[in-house]
């Protein structure tokens, strides 16, 4: 077989070239475990506490994102309701503060957190929806393809720019900016949002714009901002 076969991405299996933000952090992390969740589903581990972070984290986001879009609490408590897939009275989380009622007071505290930290903006429409769990899709070739949903893109009511907001849960109560600042994923949204605006007709230039990280640390139940 020649050299320039075996050198072919044809090779790699197509489950490893879909990629996302958190796909990339396990790989980083470690490649094997990436290999068999991509190829094996995973093989039936999760990691201690994975599933209740993920069922808080999605109440969450889903109850944030209904705040910004209708501004009723009402609403906003529902769609964290339905949005948590385990039992209503599953104790999972109770001793990291991640029930489901949890998750309803941290979509409750948002309501203040939102009019004090953000009451300028308000959730952009893209083809006259609200542009929340915003799915988009970078396609590199050869079957590389880097897939996402930006939790909501905002809009100032007073100057017209535009701010990607990515909502974040943590157990943790101390918190530095480095976190959030050094990950990629921010980064990464600058062709979706140079591609939102040019699709809307937004004339001002994108190579320079904010990210909001609003991160609820579950521990303490209080909101944190962190904008890059």
């Amino acid at each position: 077989m020649s050299e320039e076969l075996l050198n072919s991405t044809s090779f790699i299996h197509p489950n490893l070239k879909k990629l996302s933000d958190s796909s990339i952090k396990l790989l980083h992390s470690c490649p094997r475990r990436f290999q068999l969740y991509r190829l094996f589903g995973g093989m039936g581990y999760t990691e201690d506490g994975e599933n209740e972070n993920l069922l808080f984290g999605s109440a969450v986001g889903a109850g944030t994102q209904e705040l910004f879009i209708s501004n009723d609490v009402d609403k906003a408590i529902v769609a964290a309701a339905i949005a948590w897939e385990g039992s209503l009275d599953d104790s999972l989380g109770a001793r990291s503060k991640k029930t489901i009622w949890h998750a309803i007071e941290a979509t409750q505290k948002f309501y203040e957190f939102r009019h004090q930290v953000l009451s300028d903006y308000e959730v952009l429409l893209v083809d006259g929806k609200p542009a929340a769990e915003l799915g988009y899709m970078i396609d590199f070739g050869d079957g590389f393809v880097h897939r996402g949903f930006l939790d909501l893109l905002l809009v100032s009511k007073r100057t017209g720019d535009l701010l990607v907001y990515e909502g974040k849960t943590t157990k943790f109560s101390n918190l530095h900016d480095a976190v959030y600042k050094n990950s990629g994923q921010g980064l990464g949204y600058d062709i979706v949002v140079e591609a939102i605006a040019k699709k809307l007709n937004i004339t001002r230039q994108y190579d320079n714009y904010d990210v909001l990280y609003s991160v609820y640390k579950s521990g303490s139940g209080e909101w944190q901002e962190f904008r890059f």
